[in-house]
């Protein structure tokens, strides 16, 4: 669980774009993003309309899964979404779930 805890951590740090303790919704949307192109692979670049698309998935899950008034996530908001997300993937295999944090 330890190591879990650590990744989350480590997550947050990452996805904190600016440094000041806050998930807000630019980071969220930055680092969704950055994901989406990192599992797309090499291949052809992304279109601006399908970029948006996919901003506007992560707008959506940051209001469903964060915070619907769209207010920055402290620390343990964000574990919290990321441990759902996890235990969805993985229910009750904290090192399926690490693994999966991981990346």
């Amino acid at each position: 669980e330890k190591e879990l805890t650590r990744s989350i951590r480590k997550l947050f740090e990452l996805t904190d774009v600016d440094g000041d303790g806050l998930i807000s919704l630019d980071d969220f949307v930055l680092m969704g993003l950055h994901q989406t192109k990192l599992h797309a692979g090499p291949q052809k670049p992304r279109n601006r309309h399908e970029e948006e698309k996919v901003k506007e998935a992560f707008v959506q899950r940051f209001a469903h899964e964060i915070d619907a008034s769209f207010q920055a996530a402290p620390y343990y908001k964000y574990k919290e979404y990321l441990l759902r997300c996890v235990d969805q993937l993985h229910p009750g295999d904290i090192k399926a779930q690490s693994v999966t944090l991981n990346g």
